[in-house]
């Protein structure tokens, strides 16, 4: 169930291999349009050329002193080896929206969440409360029950982040934030392939 929950705030699916043509054979798997999913669209994986210059990109964010020291040791150690051995380019890369990434993931998640879980209050869907004597307290144990306590705390925050005060200042803000990133990383991306 969770999983299905959450695929709304997943706006993007991909694979984890140990090399890059792995990675292409999943993905021209997984692409293409699915009959009973309109949100998938055709031909949308195009395997892209070789370029004479491999670069990998280090997030300069994702590099200070937050990060655990040895998490960005071997992060640093593993891009040398790569430059090394298979000739690599490494570059810092500058993403200033990445510092305000863990704010809009504690806006955007715990409301879409808190609107995917609505359904879940033991009616048509999830758990149903037995011995009950009024519609309220059906609701509420219902979904008191039925809910593990960190399920419950994202739908008390989602809910706060969607009422009608707040939509604008918290929900709307993250999402515009996250396309500032969105586009941020997509830039970095294209400025890149195009000095190749």
């Amino acid at each position: 169930m969770a999983w299905l929950l959450w695929r709304q705030v997943r706006t993007r699916f991909g694979c984890f291999a140990t090399n890059a043509e792995d990675t292409d054979l999943v993905m021209e798997i997984m692409a293409g349009r699915d009959d009973k999913d309109m949100t998938t669209l055709p031909d949308f994986w195009n395997n892209q050329p070789e370029f004479a210059k491999k670069k990998i990109g280090l997030v300069k964010q994702c590099m200070t002193d937050v990060v655990d020291a040895e998490v960005r040791q071997k992060t640093l150690d593993y891009a040398e080896k790569l430059k090394r051995k298979l000739g690599y380019e490494i570059e810092e890369v500058d993403l200033s929206m990445m510092q305000h990434s863990l704010a809009m993931y504690y806006m955007i998640v715990p409301a879409e969440l808190s609107s995917n879980l609505a359904r879940y209050d033991g009616v048509r869907y999830g758990h149903r409360a037995a011995e009950v004597k009024a519609l309220a307290e059906f609701y509420g144990r219902s979904r008191n029950e039925g809910f593990m306590t960190e399920n419950k705390r994202r739908v008390l925050v989602g809910s706060f982040v969607l009422s009608s005060g707040f939509f604008d200042a918290y929900y709307m803000q993250a999402q515009k934030a996250r396309t500032f990133l969105i586009d941020e990383f997509e830039a970095v991306v294209c400025w890149s392939m195009m000095r190749c």
